[in-house]
């Protein structure tokens, strides 16, 4: 929501994110000056687009309907073995 570009380590959900969107840059934490250089990077890129594009998806009212649909499907499955 902050539009702010993600400078994040190399974890699956992170870099499923980053790759489906291009709002950062991933980076290893065990190679030496990987978060200068990450951050380097991230100052240089020009992300406005792609951040701009990713919070139409990535904010509460559309994970909310996520959960909520989840919710009910565990629901349903619950009353259908009982």
């Amino acid at each position: 929501i902050a539009q702010i570009p993600i400078l994040a380590t190399e974890q699956p959900e992170y870099k499923r994110i980053l790759e489906k969107y291009k709002i950062g840059v991933l980076i290893n934490p065990e190679i030496t000056n990987a978060y200068f250089d990450g951050f380097e990077k991230v100052l240089a890129g020009n992300y406005t687009a792609a951040l701009q594009a990713a919070v139409k998806e990535l904010n509460w009212d559309v994970e909310k309907l996520k959960l909520k649909n989840l919710m009910e499907e565990c629901e349903s499955r619950v009353h259908s073995k009982v």
